[in-house]
């Protein structure tokens, strides 16, 4: 969402409870109507303690903000990957210790040891290019601050 997208957020100024009816509006996306191109504007609730400005104003993003094609499948193919490996991994750890050691389906995973040591792996590379990452950042953002003095 764009700087000039979270501009046009109006939060509710409600007496009875305005941060509540932000989190309903959130979640009760089918009372929302258009007003205004480009806004979403949620109803007003009824009843004493509410003024004028009770409505919230959610920006709509533009044809140029939407995701596109290639963004919607890349996307589909990381949730499809991780619900294989999220399932593959609690059949793993949590079911394959309840069926008998002689059942063919062990040879479909790998030793128990691995349950640990593999996730712990990938946590340590995670950090490490994370690390990485914001070194670089910081690194780069001083020699551009060098630059401009």
């Amino acid at each position: 969402m764009s700087h000039n997208a979270l501009e046009k957020l109006h939060f509710p100024t409600c007496k009875r409870g305005g941060g509540a009816y932000l989190s309903w509006a959130i979640w009760s996306w089918t009372g929302l109507r258009t007003t205004t191109p480009g806004v979403l504007r949620v109803p007003r609730p009824e009843g004493p303690g509410c003024g004028t400005r009770c409505g919230v104003v959610l920006p709509r993003r533009s044809a140029g903000e939407m995701a596109t094609g290639t963004d919607q499948v890349v996307g589909l193919g990381l949730v499809a990957v991780s619900l294989i490996i999220f399932t593959y991994y609690t059949a793993w750890v949590i079911l394959l210790p309840f069926i008998d050691s002689q059942h063919v389906i062990h040879k479909y995973f790998l030793p128990r040891a691995y349950a640990v040591a593999i996730p712990l792996a990938a946590g340590l590379l995670l950090l490490l290019f994370v690390g990485l990452f914001i070194t670089y950042v910081m690194l780069k953002n001083q020699k551009v601050t060098k630059k401009a003095q």
